[in-house]
């Protein structure tokens, strides 16, 4: 089992702790609550409340920490080494980096990632669903598509994406997700998108597709579905994915 190490910069500043953690997420956040409860200062998770001031806790961490947001080289596996945590982080960033809505965005991604995760059509946890091969270009891709996840600015593009992973990894509950950070307009379960502003739209057989694939469900996070071509293009912009499932998956 693969081994890296997360260095965690505490709220104190004179304080550090390299918390070791193995390929499994329940690792990561088995060592970061052993650590809480010894510390006590990352609170219960036994409410709603609790559920998110520890994520809080934990994704400000990360956001502060040492290496965490350091830049890394492109090599054919450069992301074989990094936590759930921080691939998940890098693959939302990366996914959702440009837009001026970006957490709504940012938020429909995740989605993706849930859906497929729970989908039995793809991998069964959410690593191997973000390194499933040919799928989240920001990831898996070449060094132009790899980029902006591998090279991420501080600010609250970044922090929100580190946000929603470290969210995805601490419940597995959807009314959490719910309530941590909602569905957008338009999302629902997809499994597919891709860059608007690059996808070609078309009709066959009576349906919308996408780059020649026929398509279902086809929408905009943050407003809302859309049933022709005319209305795809019209919101189509370099900022904004399209989120869709294909006409045949179940």
């Amino acid at each position: 089992m693969l081994s890296v190490y997360i260095p965690i910069k505490l709220y104190r500043k004179e304080v550090h702790k390299m918390l070791p953690v193995k390929k499994a997420s329940e690792d990561v956040i088995a060592e970061f609550n052993k650590w809480c409860a010894e510390k006590k200062e990352c609170p219960s998770k036994s409410n709603s409340n609790g559920l998110s001031q520890s994520i809080d806790a934990w994704a400000n961490a990360l956001y502060n920490a040492s290496g965490f947001s350091d830049s890394i080289s492109y090599s054919s596996n450069w992301y074989e080494s990094l936590s759930d945590v921080e691939i998940l982080s890098r693959l939302i960033y990366g996914e959702a980096t440009t837009s001026s809505n970006y957490a709504t965005e940012q938020n429909a991604v995740t989605w993706v990632l849930i859906n497929r995760k729970n989908s039995s059509s793809f991998p069964g946890t959410l690593r191997e669903v973000a390194l499933q091969s040919g799928q989240f270009y920001a990831i898996v891709g070449t060094e132009s598509s790899t980029r902006n996840a591998r090279n991420p600015t501080m600010g609250s593009v970044w922090k929100h994406a580190i946000w929603l992973a470290c969210a995805i990894l601490t419940t597995s509950n959807e009314s959490d997700y719910m309530w941590l950070f909602g569905k957008p307009i338009g999302i629902n379960n997809q499994v597919m998108f891709y860059a608007s502003s690059l996808a070609k739209f078309g009709k066959a057989d009576g349906l919308m597709t996408i780059n020649g694939n026929r398509v279902k469900d086809v929408a905009y996070a943050g407003i809302g579905e859309v049933t022709t071509i005319d209305e795809a293009e019209k919101n189509a912009s370099s900022s904004r994915n399209v989120y869709y499932n294909y006409y045949d998956y179940s």
